[in-house]
């Protein structure tokens, strides 16, 4: 062996002696600091919520909500507390009032868990568990009067009484959309003028 391959193999004796004197003799229990991360989780920007709620929407224009013409998301995080309020157009049905008052309470929930992933998501059964631990405080009242369309206010754990199944009837309603632009007569400037059927 020549003498540039002992001091290679001498330098990787003394490597592996050293390393062998660094495993522990006894299990290393190593800790997290217990609230790592834990103060941000708990924490809820409302304006941060407003804006994601709204952008859950979408364009309103084209979906069935276009009878709402104000939102608000407000609330109390400390107090857990959540303040949705809209005005609608008169001429929405109370049918319109309701459904879109599911689509506001689902949408909120899920941009909660946007901030609060400790929370579910909602869906067709269920508007999120973020109400388990939230109240909810709604209403809608139509903006030319100021009247009253709906109005609740829900504990934290109790249940909604409205529909959180809101998949069905966006998907009914572009339907319906879909066929009355298909049989729609339109002017020079694009405008619908009337129904074919």
């Amino acid at each position: 062996m020549n003498k540039k391959m002992k001091y290679i193999v001498v330098a990787f004796m003394s490597a592996a002696l050293m390393m062998t004197g660094c495993v522990p003799k006894a299990e290393t229990d190593i800790q997290r600091d217990p609230n790592f991360g834990e103060a941000a989780a708990d924490t809820l920007n409302i304006t941060q919520l407003h804006n994601d709620t709204l952008e859950a929407f979408g364009d309103v224009n084209n979906n069935p909500y276009v009878y709402i013409s104000e939102v608000s998301v407000d609330g109390d995080p400390e107090a857990k507390s959540i303040v949705l309020s809209a005005k609608c157009m008169e001429e929405a049905t109370d049918e319109d009032v309701m459904q879109f008052a599911s689509a506001l309470v689902r949408r909120t929930g899920e941009a909660m868990v946007i901030q609060l992933p400790q929370y579910e998501a909602g869906n067709q059964q269920s508007f999120g568990s973020c109400w388990n631990e939230f109240s909810l405080k709604l209403d809608i009242v139509n903006e030319q009067d100021g009247a009253s369309r709906l109005s609740m206010e829900v504990p934290a754990g109790e249940s909604i009484e409205l529909n959180p199944d809101i998949e069905t009837y966006e998907e009914e309603w572009i339907e319906l959309r879909d066929k009355m632009l298909e049989t729609a007569v339109y002017d020079v400037n694009g405008n619908i003028v009337e129904d074919e059927a």
